[in-house]
């Protein structure tokens, strides 16, 4: 990630302490939600990055938009923003080095692992999501995963949300 992301994403955080909700969007229906309880600048930076990366995939790919509420994410759009926001992880890590975040720590390992879409598929599954999405390794991440993901709790700390009547 460059410079320039980093930029853009504290002008986002800046954004956010005037308007808690930040559209993204023509449509003035269409928002970004971002848990207001998150415990730190560097832990917003992280989800704000991973909120992002979803309306942009979702924007890349012209994904439509329901008719209202929450916007749910494809299984490819949700493994896209997971990876998204580990990066950013990793940058604001290196760049503030007393700082850590262990959900997003964790989710480094997974990703380096090569587990990161068998962790989505396992953790954050939707209905909708096609079988044949389901990733090749699901066995031997769940193998994995019975030992070093033992009381794992998943977390999302943010939201697209849309409005429009």
């Amino acid at each position: 990630m460059n410079r320039v992301l980093t930029f853009l994403l504290r002008l986002v955080l800046i954004s956010l302490s005037i308007a808690p909700n930040f559209c993204l969007a023509k449509d003035d229906g269409f928002r970004i939600e971002i848990d207001p309880q998150l415990p730190d600048t560097g832990s917003t930076t992280v989800w704000m990055g991973y909120l992002l990366a979803r309306a942009k995939y979702r924007e890349d790919h012209k994904i439509p938009l329901p008719s209202s509420g929450e916007i749910v994410p494809s299984f490819q759009e949700e493994v896209y923003a997971r990876e998204y926001g580990e990066r950013i992880y990793q940058e604001w890590k290196g760049e503030n080095k007393s700082w850590s975040e262990p959900y997003w720590e964790l989710l480094s390992e997974i990703k380096t692992k090569g587990f990161l879409e068998a962790y989505v598929w396992t953790y954050l599954r939707r209905p909708n999501w096609p079988e044949r999405d389901q990733p090749q390794n699901i066995a031997t991440f769940q193998s994995w995963s019975n030992s070093v993901l033992k009381n794992h709790k998943v977390q999302t700390h943010g939201s697209l949300v849309l409005d429009r009547k």
